[in-house]
């Protein structure tokens, strides 16, 4: 029955698929399913398996769904669109004049450069970061476009002041969203039903036209909210998805004349840019936040989700208006994170600190939802004074949430200590209350849910299509109801509180009042649970082996000790029985693979799991080196030594058993990199390690090299960074033979120095020690040479021109001076190679600096500026003079003396 055209495609798909030539292009992937991105992941992944599938493209913004990709498909590439240029958008604002404004093309030369340089200025000062964004560029173009016509002159070129007062009220993302909606809708209520001019300026008529653009606004806010949130979350009341079905169908007749909705698919409505749609669920949720349950789903976890971060945003830039649609001054310095605004304010005003927005949510609340610096965040506490910080810290917004409650939210570790530390307490009963207040939300929820459109979408997968199926779906339909959103969020709180007060590697407290909000979190923990127990009416059943796994995965430890205690007796009772053996093993698995340090710590001195070499085997033998160097980055040192014992084996070679020389290696070369004397003792105990390894290389510089030649460390514990060589001196005075040279000739100093490892070889003169002046008979070359014998971008450092020149001027101390005017094999000097390398910071320091053999400065009577006759003798004699890198320098040389 198909018709001519239908055949001829079956046939030609049927052709291309036969010769695996079919490729799939699906655009929009989240604006398409905004419902249920894990179900169409999986979808979509089947047809990437299908034979005839050559390749498979999709697009979609940047919500961090790349681990997700990776672990669903065989993602070969990714590609992101780079933000716009400042080249891009002078390009963009030319073409963007020249098609809307007659005049610009007689703007020519000089002034139409001016005319782009101050356009581009003023976008980017109103726009901030979302100038490099191309939407937001050309929509601000089409709302500012009126005024540039009224207030730009380009026959005299000049620019009247009054363009500036009228776009600072329309900038900041959700303005520049809402004038643009606002033009779209002014030509579908005004221009598009034809009143004429005369007609638009009567009262009736204004009024008529504002109520249509209020009831346009209210349909479009419940289409948004409709569009990005599902339905389970029951937002929308029986009368207002009616009212969104016949919206639709008004979109799918085309009676809808904005052109903001471009379509319907799958009972979705396309909104033109998902962000417009966005934006209207942000408006509804705001308008509609006094109700119940908008203030439950304001806290929920879907709201919180990446996904939705650009509805947040949205939401916190209408709530921070006032009555009259102007922005709170401090609230909004937060939002923009300027500080020095911020200042200003709050010295202007001594209670501005305290101000609270439509949501109750004073600056404190905003700072710490925008994930501001700490900086920032004194800036407001300070007001208060010394004592009186935890007033401000512990005022609630209408949703009863505090800065701290806030800091968890956007899993913040580094906000919730510094408010911890400036006085925030965690109240056990209040945060019990709200985590049970969202668990009955969430029961409603879930009824909704196992009903709902994924469940049928399992059962089709499963069933009715024959598709087989592994895993994933079932865990993702289910695990609603395994760890319910209130777990979820109480493991959130565990980890980070645990994070903020508790001293990993030592397994203690980080003070006396930290342990108090540590045991504070327990009872949440104890609350939470028991109440759960006792109530029946959330429908939860609570499956304590799924519930164990969860903590372990999400590093909930006080969670999951407090679950362990639910079945003591049984594991008193029954210690080696399968069940328990089987749970246990899954435990200490799934914490080692997530790095779940304070459930390790806890499996260690608490619960004495790991004490014992049987439990020890149930640890993942992927995940132990893995987890050494983990150790490493953060300076866990007694957690090191502790699974070093275990982790590090002896190789079995023809029948005897040998030291894991390459494994002791790898894990040296990264404690070098990070600092550790106690690791690096551990590691080499009585053994001395040898100078050159069998391939004739110098082993130190093997290991520095291996991680990116750098042994400056950062302590991550206190967030400073600090020269630790200690390491490194340990294991040069280990090393048998350390002046011994490589197959090429060059000892350890030489292979520092050409690298411009400035620390190391300050450490190798000081300590070893090393001189300067010694040569590699091979080529004539000391460590000046060396130093400078390397092309400056080809070196693998952040910052090779700095060490290599601090390195050069550290060498030249003394009577190694000398060293700098030798002659190489080829008959070339240091200078010659510092500036045909160009070192030429390098090759200026000689100059500047330099004694002839016969003890003449060179420099001693050369006027600032020029070149001594000593100077061009002595670039003659380097062999230098004509060579195009010689011009270059006496070129670096002459923009010195002009700074």
């Amino acid at each position: 029955d198909a018709s001519i055209d239908q055949q001829i495609a079956l046939r030609v798909f049927r052709e291309k698929y036969n010769e695996i030539q079919i490729v799939l292009l699906l655009d929009g992937f989240d604006e398409i399913t905004p419902h249920y991105k894990d179900v169409v992941l999986i979808l979509f992944s089947h047809f990437a398996k299908f034979k005839g599938i050559y390749k498979l493209f999709f697009t979609s913004r940047p919500y961090n769904f790349a681990k997700e990709l990776k672990a669903t498909f065989d993602v070969k590439v990714m590609y992101r669109m780079l933000p716009l240029t400042s080249e891009d958008q002078y390009q963009f604002l030319h073409n963007y004049l020249g098609s809307n404004i007659t005049e610009y093309c007689s703007c020519i030369g000089i002034q139409r450069l001016y005319l782009l340089e101050i356009l581009s200025e003023i976008l980017k000062r109103f726009l901030k970061e979302l100038h490099s964004s191309p939407l937001f560029f050309r929509m601000a173009l089409d709302i500012i476009i009126s005024q540039m016509k009224n207030h730009v002159d380009l026959k005299n070129c000049t620019i009247s002041p009054r363009l500036f007062g009228e776009l600072q009220s329309i900038f900041g993302k959700s303005r520049l969203i809402e004038a643009f909606l606002n033009q779209k809708l002014t030509i579908a209520n005004v221009e598009k039903p034809g009143f004429p001019e005369n007609c638009i300026s009567m009262v009736q008529i204004k009024t008529m036209i504002k109520n249509q653009e209020k009831l346009n606004k209210d349909r479009l806010s419940l289409l948004g909210i409709y569009a990005i949130v599902p339905s389970d979350y029951q937002l929308l009341d029986n009368s207002d998805r009616t009212l969104c079905e016949e919206y639709m169908l008004d979109v799918v007749e085309g009676k809808e004349k904005s052109g903001i909705v471009e379509g319907v698919q799958g009972k979705v409505p396309l909104f033109i840019h998902r962000i417009f749609a966005e934006y209207f669920a942000a408006h509804w949720l705001f308008v509609k936040r006094n109700l119940h349950k908008v203030k439950l789903f304001l806290k929920s976890e879907f709201f919180w989700n990446t996904e939705n971060s650009v509805v947040r945003k949205l939401f916190d830039e209408i709530a921070i208006r006032d009555k009259n649609g102007r922005d709170r001054p401090a609230h909004l310095a937060v939002m923009q994170q300027d500080s020095i605004v911020l200042e200003h304010e709050i010295g202007s005003d001594s209670k501005v600190h305290e101000m609270k927005d439509e949501v109750g949510r004073t600056p404190l609340h905003l700072a710490v939802l925008q994930n501001c610096s700490t900086d920032m965040v004194d800036v407001l506490l300070n007001k208060m004074g010394g004592g009186r910080k935890h007033l401000l810290i512990e005022k609630r917004d209408t949703l009863d949430m505090s800065a701290l409650d806030y800091s968890v939210r956007i899993n913040s570790s580094r906000l919730v200590r510094h408010l911890l530390y400036e006085g925030a307490h965690i109240d056990s009963e209040k945060l019990s209350a709200q985590l049970l207040e969202l668990d009955v939300y969430y029961s409603d929820v879930d009824c909704t849910y196992s009903s709902g459109f994924s469940s049928r979408v399992l059962e089709y997968v499963l069933h009715e299509a024959h598709i087989r199926y592994t895993g994933g779906l079932r865990d993702l339909i289910t695990d609603r109801n395994i760890y319910s959103t209130t777990f979820k969020l109480l493991a959130r709180y565990d980890k980070n509180v645990m994070d903020a007060t508790h001293d990993i590697d030592r397994y203690k407290p980080l003070s006396d009042d930290f342990a108090a909000e540590i045991q504070s979190m327990r009872q949440v923990c104890d609350i939470v649970l028991t109440h759960t127990k006792k109530d029946r009416i959330t429908g939860l059943e609570i499956d304590i082996n799924n519930l164990l796994v969860q903590c372990a995965k999400s590093d909930s430890v006080l969670l999951l000790q407090r679950l362990l205690l639910e079945i003591e007796n049984d594991l008193l009772a029954f210690p080696h029985s399968s069940q328990h053996s089987a749970i246990l093993g899954r435990i200490i698995a799934e914490a080692f693979k997530g790095f779940s340090f304070h459930v390790i710590g806890a499996l260690i001195h608490e619960l004495k799991w790991l004490t014992s070499e049987h439990n020890s085997n149930l640890i993942p033998r992927e995940c132990e080196n893995d987890f050494l160097n983990f150790c490493i980055d953060r300076k866990y040192e007694e957690l090191f030594i502790f699974f070093a014992k275990s982790f590090i084996r002896p190789v079995e070679t023809m029948g005897m058993e040998m030291c894991p020389y390459n494994q002791i290696f790898l894990l040296l070369s990264h404690v070098l990199s990070c600092g550790s004397v106690r690791m690096a003792q551990y590691l080499l105990q009585s053994r001395m390690l040898p100078a050159i390894d069998d391939n004739g290389e110098l082993l130190v510089m093997k290991c520095l090299r291996l991680f990116k030649l750098d042994p400056k460390v950062k302590c991550i514990k206190e967030g400073e960074a600090v020269n630790n060589l200690e390491a490194l001196k340990y294991v040069l005075n280990r090393t048998e033979n350390i002046h011994d040279t490589d197959k090429n000739g060059c000892n350890l100093l030489h292979r520092s120095a050409q690298l411009g490892l400035f620390e190391v070889v300050k450490c190798l003169i000081e300590d070893i020690p090393f001189s300067a002046t010694t040569v590699n008979s091979r080529n004539n070359w000391n460590a000046f040479h060396y130093c400078v014998s390397v092309p400056l971008d080809t070196i693998p450092l952040r910052n090779p021109k700095e060490g290599c020149y601090k390195a050069f001027q550290y060498m030249m101390q003394g009577s190694a001076i000398k060293g700098v005017y030798a002659f190489d094999a080829e008959g070339r000097n240091v200078f010659h190679l510092a500036v045909i390398n160009k070192h030429f910071q390098v090759a200026k320091h000689i100059l500047d600096t330099a004694i002839t053999p016969s003890g003449i400065n060179i420099l001693a009577t050369t006027p600032s500026g020029t070149l001594s006759l000593q100077q061009q003798e002595y670039i003659k004699l380097s062999n230098l003079d004509g060579t195009k890198e010689c011009t270059e320098f006496l070129g670096f040389l002459e923009t010195i003396s002009k700074k």
